[in-house]
């Protein structure tokens, strides 16, 4: 395994990317600029709070490689593996509460395992927009069949 790479950003923008309605900055979950945690004592306490603004990607790395730093990378692999079967499970109960809950998870686990191995994110998303690219062509010569 490579070690996580400070440089290496974390891959939050796959999913739709938010603006904050206080500061209008652009993030993911929690905006740097409109929180604050400081009173709390306990780091972790701050996923007690309800988060109204939106976590900038720059934030969203940190976190994720405090995460990684804190489980071990060894760890985060188990982890995704039992995040991605949760996910399967919720899909063929067909259960779209929990579907969107294993949805966030497995996404977080693979924004993890896409920095522990230090995946470019330019490869990545021309990858990413190559298989939409192929799907949309196999659909349209489909369409020429029928």
């Amino acid at each position: 395994m490579n070690s996580i790479n400070d440089d290496t950003p974390a891959f939050t923008s796959m999913v739709t990317i938010n603006k904050c309605n206080i500061c209008k900055n652009s993030g993911f979950v929690a905006c740097e600029g409109c929180r604050n945690y400081s009173k709390f004592e306990n780091p972790y306490a701050r996923k007690k709070i309800e988060r109204k603004h939106i976590r900038s990607n720059e934030e969203v790395t940190s976190d994720l490689k405090k995460i990684i730093e804190h489980h071990t990378s060894q760890n985060q692999h188990i982890k995704a593996i039992e995040e991605c079967g949760e996910l399967i499970v919720a899909i063929a109960k067909c259960d779209v509460k929990n579907i969107i809950e294993e949805c966030v998870d497995a996404i977080i686990m693979i924004d993890q395992l896409l920095l522990i191995y230090n995946v470019d994110q330019k490869d990545f998303m021309e990858k990413y927009n190559a298989k939409i690219d192929r799907t949309l062509e196999r659909m349209s010569s489909e369409g020429r069949k029928g």
